[in-house]
């Protein structure tokens, strides 16, 4: 079933890339004018029954994408896939529905032509512009309404030229109430110049009734949606104010110790622990005297992507990849203190390309090995390497991937080939580092486990002193609390 769905979704944005070039590439000049702008109403038109039946296809799949999502349930991956590719293929649809209604416009007001043909490019014009209007309602009544879905469709791509929050701008032109008043206006109008019983164009006239049926039904009442633009305004309000005051002290607390001591970890024991790494390989670290301990949940608070080095990046042929080329020159740069760039890992300044020395700079670190084939592995670097220089996500929002997490950054480049469940954390689906590391745990001693074990660096805070410890010993260590009131107060 959801393989049929998958295929006609293909199949629509197929439909609607080849309608789009069309559109923008027929001539608009013609030897025998009359006659071949007939022809060219008599294709447009056909194409306005093909784009909206494509529409209608288009509803259809998201209702059924609605009732398997519901509100609050996360979004697998094959699910987000799904409902980016739909807004994508919506919001073509409405292009090619503006396209059309401007190229009969132009033949509209070409006096040269006959009053019947100006009359249908009118009335075509009219039906697109219908069309347009009704399925900016459909989303405005129905995906919108899903705070997850909500949330995707706002977020900025700027390599498809999608701004950020477009969902809430057409949001806003649904709920000003007069791109509404203007259609019925508009409909009145026509209804007196043209005559939209005739049978000529009868199917054509029995389509726009339908299409303000729906909008009578689905488009938003004034006064209620003129209560909803108030609220999601000052919610925008709310949130520009409470933004960036979350962003201070989420960095303050991230980057304060409550005790000034060192990291146990060294330089020496930095240089053993790459002799054991390979490219994919997932690490997890903590950092003790920290004030995010305190509100971070377990023991375990960080987890980082090693990538290996543009040396390794190149023998594995990723430097001809679109993502990792963008960032590949840096890369290949030390970093502040002249170390290698090995690593990819979400922190307070956002995602970015970290040596070893700087990112394992900590006081405990594990390391886990995905069991995945080579290419399952290039697949994941280049998913994280796709993701350098977003934001932090202070919000530890899970649904959205325009801003990122640590543990996020791991979660959506590994997602699609390990078995990473988010779970419920004060009141947002998560995954926290502990429990990639607990996922482990409670297989590891199964034949079809995910992960390896590969090394775990534990601490003595007495002695100050590092070594590899067994896996039990890690095991152990997931039990170990997130804020040790002892540690604190010692010396």
């Amino acid at each position: 079933m959801r393989n049929d769905e998958k295929m006609m979704g293909s199949a629509l944005r197929i439909i609607l890339f080849v309608f789009l070039f069309l559109a923008l590439h027929l001539p608009m000049s013609f030897s025998d004018p009359a006659s071949e702008t007939e022809k060219l109403l008599n294709m447009e038109e056909k194409n306005f029954f093909i784009l909206t039946s494509t529409g209608d296809s288009l509803m259809s799949e998201m209702d059924k994408t609605l009732l398997r999502c519901p509100e609050g349930k996360p979004l697998s991956l094959q699910d987000e896939e799904s409902v980016m590719g739909w807004y994508f293929s919506f919001r073509n649809l409405r292009k090619a529905y503006f396209l059309t209604a401007n190229k009969c416009q132009q033949i509209m007001k070409d006096t040269s032509l006959p009053k019947e043909i100006r009359n249908r490019a009118l009335k075509i014009s009219f039906g697109n512009l219908i069309e347009w209007y009704k399925m900016a309602a459909y989303f405005y009544s129905a995906p919108t309404k899903n705070s997850v879905f909500h949330k995707k469709f706002n977020e900025a791509m700027p390599d498809f030229n999608v701004p950020e929050n477009e969902a809430t701008t057409i949001e806003k032109i649904m709920a000003d109430g007069k791109m509404k008043d203007r259609i019925y206006s508009a409909h009145a109008q026509l209804d007196k110049a043209l005559d939209l019983n005739c049978d000529f164009d009868k199917k054509l006239n029995s389509q726009i009734d339908l299409d303000f049926e729906f909008i009578n039904k689905k488009a938003p009442y004034l006064l209620t949606a003129k209560l909803e633009k108030w609220k999601d305004t000052a919610e925008e309000k709310l949130f520009g104010v409470f933004y960036p005051l979350n962003v201070a002290v989420s960095t303050w607390i991230g980057d304060t110790k409550y005790l000034p001591k060192e990291h146990t970890i060294t330089y020496d024991r930095i240089q053993e622990m790459k002799s054991h790494l390979k490219p994919g390989d997932i690490l997890f670290e903590r950092e003790n005297w920290f004030m995010s301990n305190i509100f971070l949940p377990g023991f375990w608070t960080h987890s980082i992507i090693y990538v290996g080095t543009a040396q390794d990046l190149e023998k594995m042929g990723l430097t001809e990849n679109p993502w990792v080329a963008m960032h590949i020159k840096d890369f290949s740069q030390p970093d502040r203190h002249g170390h290698e760039r090995r690593a990819l890992e979400a922190v307070s300044e956002g995602v970015i390309m970290s040596s070893l020395e700087d990112a394992c700079d900590a006081d405990y670190i594990a390391a886990l090995r995905p069991r995945l084939s080579d290419e399952q592995i290039k697949d994941a670097i280049i998913k994280a390497f796709a993701y350098v220089g977003r934001p932090y996500d202070f919000m530890f929002d899970f649904q959205t991937d325009d801003k990122l997490v640590c543990s996020e950054l791991v979660y959506r480049s590994f997602r699609d080939k390990l078995s990473l469940n988010l779970i419920r954390k004060a009141g947002r689906w998560a995954l926290p580092s502990l429990n990639i590391l607990q996922k482990w745990a409670n297989e590891r001693n199964r034949e079809d486990r995910e992960l390896d074990f590969i090394f775990f660096v534990d601490s003595d805070m007495k002695t100050r002193k590092t070594r590899f410890a067994t896996e039990q010993e890690l095991i152990k260590s997931l039990t170990r609390p997130g804020f040790d009131v002892r540690l604190a107060m010692s010396k």
